[in-house]
């Protein structure tokens, strides 16, 4: 037994085919130039839309990069302002006071000297804190301050000062100096803070 029933039986009747009229040399030049046209078209197309693709890669990745450098950016200063913060606190809280401390019997000298300019004979009246005698008495002593007399005032805190001279009297106060100071520092330091954005 065989098996060509099993295989397409190509050998039979031929289809008849349709002759075509030949083409004139004018229509295959057009049918040329149609077919390089529309090539032309589509490799343009294709580059226009690999340049579009490309371009919102680099898009996207400057984006990216862009948002990683502003958040490392904000990293970087709030680390930064936090520090500095640190240390201004350090120096308001514990070199501030000593300076203002022992440069108060300076600005006590310096004004019983305006006070008593004008050739009054009469003695000035400095009122201090007791822990500030001291300083006081050695700083007014060596700057050749007129007469003057010390009075100890509970109530001052030790960069705290009043001088009298008769009916004049001025205040001297690098205690409202500090917490000032103080104050501009942290107010400062509270618009460094970055806005919580609500979402």
């Amino acid at each position: 037994m065989t098996a060509t029933h099993l295989f397409e039986d190509f050998g039979g009747a031929s289809k008849k085919v349709k002759e075509s009229s030949p083409l004139g040399l004018e229509e295959v030049e057009d049918q040329k130039l149609q077919a390089f046209e529309n090539g032309y078209q589509a490799g343009w197309d294709d580059a226009i839309s690999a340049q579009s693709d490309s371009g919102k890669h680099v898009s996207a990745g400057l984006a990216a990069s862009l948002k990683d450098a502003s958040l490392e950016y904000q990293e970087v200063r709030d680390s930064l302002t936090n520090s500095v913060q640190e240390i201004m606190s350090g120096v308001v809280k514990t070199l501030l006071p000593k300076i203002a401390r022992d440069s108060l019997g300076a600005h006590i000298c310096e004004q019983v000297l305006a006070m008593t300019q004008s050739g009054s004979e009469r003695t000035v009246q400095v009122a201090v804190a007791p822990e500030a005698e001291d300083v006081v008495l050695s700083i007014l002593a060596e700057g050749n301050a007129a007469s003057f007399e010390i009075a100890i005032d509970r109530l001052l805190a030790p960069t705290q000062a009043i001088l009298r001279l008769g009916t004049d009297e001025r205040e001297i106060n690098l205690e409202r100096m500090l917490t000032e100071i103080s104050q501009s520092i942290t107010a400062f330091f509270e618009t460094q803070k970055p806005e919580v954005k609500d979402g």
